[in-house]
């Protein structure tokens, strides 16, 4: 077993009532609260980001306005041969086959049924939506923290 020595215990004592002293509180302003509040509160984070989601919504639903552009292309590594017979010609005569495709296409929608502008009337509603749902969060967070005080 260790012995502690009353000299150490006294060294560690007189070190936190020493570092007590230098530490000093400040005082809190109400500004501060409800800064830290806004900063720090799950539930206006989780409402901050499905504002952000709803707006790039909106930017998704522009995709049924503009034109696509697509291209592929297929390579095939083995060779298919093909025989066929020439009349007065002895033997049979190979014929390769080929095996490359090579497509473009392009799309320019001219009208589907206003299903694109009713998509963006809808994704521009639910932004304004979330838009104001997140003032009320902020405004319901800053009571809530000045009441608090």
């Amino acid at each position: 077993m260790r012995k502690i020595s009353l000299f150490s215990l006294g060294n560690a004592f007189l070190f936190s009532f020493l570092f007590t002293l230098t530490v000093q509180a400040r005082p809190i302003s109400l500004s501060d609260v409800v800064h830290t509040g806004l900063d720090s509160s799950p539930a206006l984070e989780k409402v901050r980001s499905q504002s952000e989601e709803a707006s790039w919504h909106k930017v998704e639903s522009y995709a049924g306005f503009l034109p696509s552009i697509s291209a592929s292309m297929t390579y095939m590594f083995s060779q298919n041969f093909m025989t066929f017979n020439i009349p007065a010609f002895p033997g049979d005569v190979p014929q390769i086959i080929p095996t490359n495709n090579y497509q473009l296409n392009a799309a320019l929608p001219l009208f589907d049924g206003f299903a694109s502008t009713h998509r963006w009337l809808g994704a521009r509603k639910m932004e304004a939506a979330a838009k104001d749902k997140l003032d009320w969060s902020t405004f319901e967070t800053e009571r809530g923290q000045t009441l608090g005080f």
